[in-house]
């Protein structure tokens, strides 16, 4: 996608074709004249674009006083389009909280006509989690994916209130 295709921009679709008349405008002749069709209109086009959300939740609960090193967190990531229009081909790249080690992808779940349509779907590599390459994943309109992820709080939580956690 680029910057200038956004939702709701116009854009202009024209086009035209030349061609090679070999025997020109003379029956088996021999003089080739290029030939030029135009149907001198622009008919134009409006993007419109899914917009798929990403939400957190925090599955495990939390003690009161934090949690402690070694401590098995749950959570999930959900994907949702409610945008008016179906999602095709998505991507997502999450860079999981490094106060998490040893994160595993419990499971997925396809809601309300999201689809994997080629087999291939998510994967954890170097604390991101992905598409994998390859991936051929669609949400519908109202459809969601959910994501069920697990970690375990390494050393560097000694001082995080918070775990950060931002996707794209």
């Amino acid at each position: 996608n680029m910057t200038g295709n956004q939702q709701g921009v116009t854009r202009s679709n024209d086009a035209q074709l030349i061609y090679s008349d070999l025997d020109g405008d003379t029956v088996n002749g021999n003089s080739a004249l290029d030939r030029t069709v135009d149907n001198n209109s622009t008919p134009s086009i409006t993007v419109r674009e899914p917009l798929v959300s990403v939400t957190q939740e925090l599955v495990t609960v939390p003690p009161v006083v934090g949690f402690d090193l070694g401590a098995v967190i749950n959570f999930t990531i959900t994907l949702s389009n409610s945008s008016g229009y179906d999602a095709f081909d998505i991507t997502l790249l999450d860079n999981l909280p490094s106060q998490l080690d040893g994160l595993i992808l419990l499971g997925k779940t396809y809601n309300g006509g999201a689809t994997n349509n080629s087999g291939l779907d998510f994967e954890i590599v170097g604390g991101q989690l992905r598409t994998v390459t390859g991936a051929n994943i669609d949400i519908a309109v109202g459809g969601s994916i959910v994501l069920s992820i697990q970690g375990t709080v390494n050393a560097s939580a000694n001082n995080a209130a918070n775990f950060v956690n931002t996707a794209t």
